[in-house]
């Protein structure tokens, strides 16, 4: 529905949406992905506060996560981040993988 690195949004190319036109399916689109977008932010603060992701989105090889739910919120990062859809596809998927991820790396925060 949205070429790798286009902003350009096909209505009728996935099937799982009904919008009455392009319009339509653009609208949903950014408003899903101005929030996802945040997420995402949100996830790589913790997880550079953390010591787990470096600012250029590599894991950190000094400091990497050790424990599976660590490397997991790190994975869940780097997934939707290079997936580029900002959850536009499976979004209660894709923003609950966050959520969760959000949650677990922020409870790891030192104080």
């Amino acid at each position: 529905n949205i070429r790798y690195g286009s902003s350009v949004v096909n209505s009728k190319g996935c099937g799982c949406h009904s919008f009455t036109n392009d319009n339509a399916a653009t609208a949903y689109v950014n408003a899903a992905g101005e929030e996802f977008q945040l997420k995402l932010d949100r996830l790589k603060a913790a997880l550079v506060a953390n010591g787990w992701l470096r600012e250029d989105n590599y894991v950190n090889t000094e400091t990497p996560p050790v424990d599976p739910d660590d490397r997991g919120a790190v994975l869940n990062y780097k997934i939707f981040y290079e997936d580029r859809s900002l959850g536009a596809h499976n979004a209660n998927y894709a923003n609950d993988a966050l959520d969760a991820s959000i949650a677990h790396a922020e409870a790891k925060l030192l104080p």
